[in-house]
């Protein structure tokens, strides 16, 4: 599976321009028809034909894994293991490729239901399988149903700002997601520096590096130590300020390594203190720093 941990959730941004005109039905200026045009732009979803792009449809849950496979650079195909799933179907690799990548269970005596539409809490699983979410304190709970086995990742979904609540905490959890909505969600996991494990630090001009780096020490130093209280976090963060350090100093710096050894430290903290360790990381920073930066954060394993 592709490196991508709980902390990287918060380091994940929308792009910034928009092309108008993609398709009739959809509205640009909202918060979805954003992130629609965006994934267009990609080339992660097309339209139906007709510039329509049907946003209040459903999706199947072979349609919402071939998105998945393409937001995340999934291409790695495993054994088949579900009988509903035959070869030769349009969706027979993507499936294969969402075993490998381990994301996907099925629902049980060993079927997929590829032709079923996805729910809302399905999706959740599915994105805290692939982002190992954590939960973050002081969110609320969905005051509708949501299915035993899906509440741990719905909450943590929600707590971490990759779904939303409706009108009355509303959740509608095991209705089915619309493309649009899909959209939305995937579209807050595109990076717009390209995918984390394809920047290469010596494509980046020099002085544009040791500035963005300079500019996290700072925040770093200034901000985020004086306030946190605990000593684990604060090792932590000075850990990750002397890596930064190290590697202006002297671009031959194995990075990688420290960060590593940054990341044991890290291990160790409690849960409830890596969240506020991650939420005062993302306040004090800028997040293109952090997306460019990440490997002097935390090296996930």
């Amino acid at each position: 599976m592709k490196r991508i941990g709980a902390i990287a959730v918060i380091f994940f941004v929308l792009l910034q321009t928009v092309s108008a005109g993609f398709f009739a039905d959809v509205d640009e200026a909202t918060e979805q028809g954003t992130a629609i045009l965006k994934m267009a732009e990609r080339g992660i979803v097309n339209g139906v034909g007709g510039g329509y792009f049907k946003p209040e449809d459903g999706l199947t849950r072979s349609q919402f894994v071939k998105i998945v496979n393409k937001v995340f650079g999934y291409t790695q195909a495993g054994e088949n293991k579900f009988t509903d799933v035959p070869a030769g179907k349009w969706y027979y690799d993507d499936v294969c490729i969402a075993v490998e990548a381990g994301y996907i269970n099925g629902i049980g005596n060993g079927l997929f239901a590829p032709e079923d539409k996805v729910s809302r809490e399905q999706v959740c699983v599915i994105m805290d399988n692939i982002l190992n979410m954590e939960q973050i304190p002081y969110f609320t709970p969905p005051s509708d149903k949501v299915s035993e086995w899906a509440k741990d990742a719905v909450y943590k979904a929600l707590s971490n700002g990759l779904v939303s609540l409706e009108d009355g905490d509303t959740f509608r959890a095991t209705e089915d997601m619309t493309r649009g909505e899909a959209c939305l969600v995937l579209s807050k996991c595109l990076v717009d520096v390209g995918p984390i494990e394809s920047i290469n630090l010596e494509n980046i001009a020099k002085d544009e590096l040791k500035m963005r780096m300079e500019r996290v020490i700072k925040a770093m130093a200034e901000d985020v130590v004086p306030a946190l209280e605990n000593e684990k976090s604060k090792l932590v963060s000075k850990m990750i300020i002397d890596n930064m350090r190290a590697y202006i100093a002297d671009n031959t710096h194995d990075y990688i390594k420290a960060s590593k050894d940054t990341f044991e430290i890290y291990k160790t903290i409690p849960k409830p203190e890596r969240e506020i360790f991650k939420t005062i990381i993302q306040k004090y920073n800028k997040l293109d720093d952090l997306m460019l930066l990440y490997d002097f954060f935390f090296v996930m394993q």
